[in-house]
């Protein structure tokens, strides 16, 4: 729900090649944001913890928001 927000804020607050390189680092973080989270996924699944089979990847959650 943040990813038009974001994108207004980058087309209101930079420039010509400034909004290029703002763009294009945004790209790049929400790629490998993408890639990483359907590779931690599929390494919790295959994982098995404790025999739970697929029940670990739900708790990625806990501890970040304990944290927060």
């Amino acid at each position: 729900m943040m990813i038009p927000q974001v994108l207004g804020i980058i087309q209101r607050t930079y420039t010509g090649s400034a909004r290029t390189r703002a763009l294009g680092a945004y790209t790049a973080v929400m790629a490998v944001g993408a890639a990483a989270g359907q590779i931690a996924g599929g390494g919790l699944v295959s994982a098995a913890l404790f025999g739970t089979g697929r029940r670990p990847v739900f708790l990625v959650n806990v501890p970040i928001g304990a944290l927060l």
